[in-house]
């Protein structure tokens, strides 16, 4: 009995049909001020996740400069946390695409009818002063 197998390529079965967004991974305000650090460590745009490795590893170098061998930070934690984060954000957008059309406007409708508007905009003040993006952090917005 002779056996055949066919390979074939696999493709990502989706293709966001919007790019005109991106996203990074966040990092607190006061962990940047302590330890001096202004640099993107992941970032989505469209369809690709960016990796910056080499920041990656200076920021877990700077971090774990003064913590016992027991608490210190692994590369790879911060490697997989930063990837997990990006995948996140793909699937919410594929989410909205797909299964709930304006998810984030109704979510905003919601909340402004629970908080009010001014809530809301304090709110979002409040995550971009504690979780800058590197742009608002360097002052370029």
């Amino acid at each position: 009995m002779k056996m055949q197998l066919k390979i074939e390529s696999v493709k990502f079965p989706r293709v966001m049909q919007t790019n005109s967004y991106e996203n990074e991974f966040h990092i607190a305000s006061h962990l940047r001020k302590k330890y001096d650090f202004s640099e993107e460590l992941f970032s989505f745009s469209g369809n690709v996740i960016f990796a910056n490795f080499a920041q990656v590893r200076k920021f877990v170098a700077i971090i774990n400069a003064d913590k016992d061998d027991a608490k210190k930070l692994k590369v790879s934690e911060v490697n997989a946390a930063g990837l997990i984060d990006e995948i996140f954000h793909f699937v919410i957008r594929i989410y909205e695409e797909e299964i709930n059309p304006k998810v984030f406007e109704k979510a905003k409708s919601y909340l402004e009818s629970k908080i009010g508007e001014d809530g809301l905009r304090q709110l979002l003040f409040e995550f971009v002063d504690k979780f800058p993006p590197s742009n608002v952090y360097k002052g370029k917005i």
